[in-house]
């Protein structure tokens, strides 16, 4: 599966933009990049799109950014948070390769850009990524 997961963005609509991202438009214009890390074992992609910087996160929560990600991750079955060795949060989806159809990728595509978008515009009311 090393490279499929490219076709499979192709066969679901979606144009690669670099070696390992996809810009993804949302309904109304808004957009996300998704970037894309081929694990290890080969069996599983990680995708992943940031939704705030520190700077954002930090003016927006009352909390720490840690907590935050820990509270949406309690309430989100297929996108996960964390906060990254930068302090931007990041919304991210695992995506088992085996038997992976189009359709299903695209559905873990616009569903990761649409959390991520939305979280975005909830903290920043800005479209930056």
């Amino acid at each position: 599966m090393r490279g499929d997961w490219k076709e499979l963005a192709k066969r679901a609509g979606y144009r690669v933009d670099s070696s390992d991202s996809i810009t993804v438009t949302l309904d109304g214009g808004s957009v996300q990049v998704v970037r894309f890390r081929l694990e290890e074992t080969e069996q599983v992609l990680r995708a992943s799109s940031i939704i705030a910087r520190r700077s954002v996160l930090a003016a927006a929560t009352n909390d720490s950014s840690y907590r935050y990600a820990w509270e949406r991750n309690r309430l989100s079955d297929l996108v996960g948070f964390t906060v990254d060795g930068r302090g931007r949060l990041i919304g991210e989806t695992w995506i088992p390769l085996d038997e992976l159809t189009s359709e299903e990728f695209g559905l873990y595509l616009s569903e990761l850009a649409r959390v991520c978008d939305w979280h975005e515009f909830r903290l920043s009311g800005e479209d930056t990524f």
